[in-house]
């Protein structure tokens, strides 16, 4: 009878250990966001920063991109008036796309999509063709981008510039963080500000602050954070996907941008179609968020001897917080999110520091333009869109595992010309 009671015992604290389990899986992501979006939210000191104490925490990770690059802009400055005036220029930038701006910005975009794919297929002609997927879309996005920050037209700019200054940043990026020879970083750095100088005549007067003056102070932040999540999110929503739902309204989102994103002045709110465009921009800004990682500090001589970071997209990904299929591509979760879903996700951090891309909504409409421009021309895997990675796992179409997200992960993905 012992036994018997013993068993029983065990059987029932099991069954209480499993039944609680979940709870204490919900606790521990809530303790992980809220974490998270305390570091996003410089909230990690027992007084209240400054504001150039923020800048400090936020400028000390980010020194080696001011040595790559050689930028001095919001995320690499201490001081408050150019932190300031950075911002006031990217809104300004930003807002130029106003809400009838969107149809001449898709124009651009196909034309800067002509441009990519022109290029691209002129480095393999033949038949059989392979278009490589990560090439395409950064010339795609810089080209773009460089329009909305500087005017620039696609016509008026030579493709090998565009290939070769998207090239240098892909390597500066990598060289930046482990790179012991110096001089050849300094070398690429140098190739890339003379090659952008070719396109947009934007070096200063010999003595001027070059720095200051470096078009990449507004470069890297949008095109950086821009070219993979549109990459991304194109193959989950085009090529991935097989749910009927999704594929239904991916076609419809094909059709609506960009003229769903063009309101008048006057109006508020979104209409349907721009929600479900949207939808499909915070699902892919969701499964792989343009910052995987926010760092702050540590302070010099201060206690704190490692960064803290904020893992935002374990956040995104929390199956405690977004259910079972956390890890799938399904942008109808957003028609609807719980109240610890809205805090889990944190794309363009957090208020009040978010990235000026998450105003207005700027930054999902120019992802789901761009992804719309790309599913135009190459098409969806319905109209016969053939994806090629070059990897066991990723061609068996396991589409419920997310792509992975690394700088270098998509460099042997291509569209196969059929």
């Amino acid at each position: 009878m012992a036994l018997i009671a013993l068993i029983v015992l065990g059987l029932f604290a099991l069954a209480i250990w499993a039944h609680n389990r979940p709870y204490r899986r919900l606790q521990d992501a809530r303790a992980l966001v809220a974490d998270a979006r305390a570091i996003a939210a410089f909230d990690i000191a027992a007084v209240r920063l400054r504001t150039v104490d923020r800048l400090t925490l936020r400028a000390i990770p980010n020194r080696r991109l001011v040595e790559a690059f050689g930028i001095d802009n919001s995320f690499t400055t201490t001081d408050s008036k150019r932190h300031t005036d950075f911002l006031t220029q990217a809104t300004r930038k930003i807002q130029s796309v106003n809400s009838k701006g969107w149809a001449r910005l898709f124009d651009v975009a196909q034309k800067a999509m002509g441009l990519a794919e022109a290029h691209v297929k002129s480095e393999s002609p033949g038949a059989g063709l392979q278009i490589p997927l990560a090439r395409l879309v950064r010339i795609l996005t810089f080209v773009t981008v460089l329009n909305v920050l500087f005017g620039v037209k696609p016509g008026d700019i030579a493709i090998q510039d565009v290939v070769t200054a998207t090239d240098l940043i892909n390597t500066l990026w990598m060289l930046s963080k482990d790179c012991s020879n110096k001089s050849l970083l300094a070398m690429d750095k140098q190739r890339l500000r003379m090659t952008l100088d070719h396109m947009l005549r934007t070096l200063g007067e010999p003595g001027g602050d070059e720095r200051r003056l470096n078009p990449l102070n507004l470069i890297m932040p949008a095109y950086e954070t821009l070219w993979r999540v549109v990459l991304l999110t194109f193959l989950a929503a085009a090529f991935r996907t097989s749910d009927p739902d999704t594929v239904h309204w991916f076609r419809d989102v094909m059709h609506s941008v960009p003229s769903c994103f063009d309101r008048d002045r006057g109006s508020t709110g979104e209409g349907d179609a721009e929600k479900i465009a949207l939808a499909f921009a915070k699902e892919g800004l969701r499964l792989y968020p343009p910052t995987k990682r926010i760092y702050r500090g540590p302070l010099p001589g201060g206690p704190q001897r490692r960064a803290w970071r904020a893992d935002i997209e374990r956040c995104h990904r929390d199956p405690a917080i977004w259910g079972a299929d956390a890890l799938r591509f399904n942008p109808l979760r957003f028609f609807l999110l719980a109240p610890d879903q809205k805090s889990a996700y944190m794309p363009f951090s957090v208020r009040p520091h978010e990235c000026p891309a998450e105003r207005g909504g700027f930054g999902e409409r120019a992802i789901m333009l761009l992804v719309v421009v790309l599913a135009r021309r190459l098409g969806t895997r319905e109209s016969g869109l053939l994806v090629r990675f070059n990897d066991t796992v990723l061609d068996g179409d396991d589409a419920d595992m997310p792509l992975p997200n690394a700088r270098d992960a998509a460099e042997r993905w291509v569209v196969v010309e059929q």
